[in-house]
């Protein structure tokens, strides 16, 4: 019937044609890894011959026409008899990329590759190229870079530290099969250093460069992996010597501690024992810590000296080196590899790295982050000095001169303390532009300890291997007559208050020795409030003067608490006044006093005193 054709007609349009092979892979493409590694990788098939792709079948050869690796509809490389092949390598379908490891070094390999869908290979694809030779090649980038402020708390230096590459620009694994990655077989040439470079633009256009052997000790090769990442302090000094045989190596620089060494460093010695030999000019001090590696071609050794003490910093004179023996026998040169002042404190710096073996260097990666400014703890304050308060005997004044160095970041902040042997008892902060302040509510009659330490954003106080890390200041007197006379330390005093002064008048003197015509007497006593000033007074100064002023006055300093002055015109006006002393110097007078001496004009004519009245 018409509807049967209809039916037939659709039956028919809905037919599928049956399952074939699968096109070949696409933009397949072939890249040396190593001396015995090849990398392969393509894309999937155009046409998946309707059914999805479930492997393939990567082939290599040292001949084009694949004598010892073949593919065909009767050859699945899965029976006993035709397969697998030793060349070959099924890959599953998620992968699009094979590593081809175990061949042999300067060799031509010719790769292709096939696709299967259930229903056969496809037709084998050749990469592009068609074959390589295998070669050592040049690593690519580092990983893990990471550039940080010094540990070792050097304002002019930074940390680098990475770890090798582990892969090439295509992907493939180049890590180190000593390093335990989840693969082995791999043998990329080892890089035999790092070439480092830092400029403080990003063009790094006028870039320092610093290339770092890859050995520690007498030639240990450096792997750099993952696990045990590889470091250097950018700015560390670093000197290399080349040598055929003994000689001296002597360091007079200012951090020398012991004269010059007379004896020889044996021809070929190890790195440990010229370590100790400059080690032992330098007092063997961690300030002045030294790091010593050796590496030997034929009869000659190479030794790179790092120094890497914090005692280092700002300037490291070189090495004197000197032949021991003839002159002329023996084959001498000294380098300075990496120079301490090649990096300034505050200077953001751009590090970059790159690995470098025997196939040449590879590209430079930027470390994380881009750029990092050196710095450390602030440095010391300067020039502090702690003073009496003379108006509170509870207080200190404490002045300071900013503080030097700076370290690459200036003061945020000082923090002054008061220290009484055992507590911090008082603190004051203040702001990184003022240079003095008073640490109020100490105790009167107290000794302190004071300190100054300058803040920033990276701590308080000097870094930790400073022989101090805040400034003591030096008990200073600034009254007249002050005295300081425990060494870092300070009595928080003031000045004695003016003390009470009467003038005897007759008959208030008796004596065996009664007064004459042109003599005073003047007796005082502290000021009811004296101990309140922290320390009592020790002497007193009497000053007289017919001027109010005091313009010109006769003085006399004694410790008793009365004094007669003798030798005074009868009838004429004196002004007197006395001032109490202490260590913290003379506090203030007291008010003037105006007395005439007078004779009385009764028997037995005794001389009297008269307290005028202004």
């Amino acid at each position: 019937t018409s509807n049967d054709g209809v039916a037939g007609s659709l039956s028919h349009s809905l037919a599928y044609p049956a399952p074939s092979r699968p096109s070949g892979p696409t933009d397949v493409q072939l890249s040396v890894v190593s001396e015995t590694e090849l990398g392969v990788w393509w894309s999937p098939p155009k046409h998946d011959g309707g059914l999805p792709i479930r492997k393939y079948l990567v082939e290599w050869d040292e001949v084009y026409s694949f004598d010892s690796s073949h593919v065909s509809v009767t050859n699945s490389y899965g029976d006993l008899l035709h397969g697998p092949l030793v060349r070959s390598e099924v890959v599953l379908s998620s992968q699009t990329s094979y590593q081809i490891t175990g061949l042999e070094g300067d060799t031509k390999y010719f790769v292709r590759v096939s696709a299967w869908n259930g229903n056969g290979y496809s037709d084998a694809v050749s990469t592009a190229p068609p074959s390589l030779v295998t070669t050592a090649m040049p690593l690519h980038l580092p990983t893990s870079v990471a550039v940080s402020i010094s540990s070792r708390e050097v304002a002019d230096r930074l940390d680098l530290e990475w770890a090798l590459p582990d892969t090439n620009k295509n992907g493939f694994v180049t890590e180190l099969d000593a390093c335990g990655g989840a693969s082995a077989g791999h043998t990329p040439e080892r890089a035999s250093s790092y070439m480092v470079r830092w400029d403080t633009h990003p063009s790094m256009a006028a870039s320092t460069y610093y290339d770092a052997p890859m050995i520690t000790g007498d030639g240990v090769p450096m792997d750099c992996c993952s696990s045990n990442k590889c470091s250097i302090e950018i700015g560390a000094e670093v000197q290399e010597i080349t040598t055929s045989g003994s000689f001296k190596a002597l360091y007079s620089g200012p951090q020398s501690h012991s004269p010059p060494s007379t004896s020889c460093v044996s021809a070929g010695a190890s790195a440990e024992e010229l370590r100790g030999y400059i080690a032992g000019q330098l007092g063997d001090s961690p300030l002045f810590e030294v790091s010593v590696s050796r590496r030997a071609f034929q009869s000659e050794w190479t030794y790179a000296i790092t120094f890497i003490g914090p005692g280092f910093s700002g300037g490291v004179d070189e090495l004197t080196i000197l032949p021991c023996g003839s002159p002329n026998s023996v084959l001498l040169s000294i380098s300075t590899r990496m120079d301490s002042g090649s990096v300034k404190p505050g200077k953001a710096l751009y590090v970059q790295i790159a690995a470098k073996n025997a196939a040449g260097i590879g590209p430079y990666t930027d470390a994380v982050p881009k750029a990092e400014t050196p710095r450390s703890s602030p440095g010391l304050a300067q020039q502090c000095k702690a003073y009496p308060f003379v108006s509170s005997s509870s207080s200190l004044r404490v002045e300071w001169n900013g503080a030097s160095p700076t370290n690459g970041e200036p003061p945020t902040a000082y923090r002054i303390e008061a220290y009484d042997g055992v507590y911090v008892v008082a603190t004051e902060v203040v702001e990184p532009h003022e240079s003095e302040t008073v640490v109020d509510g100490l105790s009167p009659g107290t000794l302190y300890e004071v300190q100054v330490v300058a803040t920033h954003t990276l701590g308080e106080g000097a870094p930790s291997w400073y022989n101090k890390r805040a400034c003591v200041a030096v008990p200073t007197c600034k009254g007249e007559a002050c005295t300081e006379e425990h060494g870092t330390w300070i009595k928080a005093r003031s000045p004695p208050p003016a003390p009470v002064v009467t003038v005897a008048t007759w008959p208030e003197v008796s004596g065996p020795n009664p007064f004459s015509r042109n003599t005073i007497a003047v007796s005082y006593t502290p000021h009811g409030d004296a101990s309140s000033s922290g320390e009592a007074a020790d002497k007193y100064r009497i000053e007289w003067s017919s001027n109010s002023s005091f313009a010109e006055a006769d003085v006399h300093i004694t410790s008793y608490l009365q004094h007669t002055i003798t030798d005074l015109s009868i009838g004429k006006t004196y002004y007197v006044r006395v001032t109490a002393h202490n260590s913290a110097g003379y506090g203030t007078p007291s008010g003037s006093v105006p007395v005439k001496p007078m004779q009385s004009p009764d028997p037995p004519y005794a001389p009297v005193l008269s307290v005028l009245n202004g």
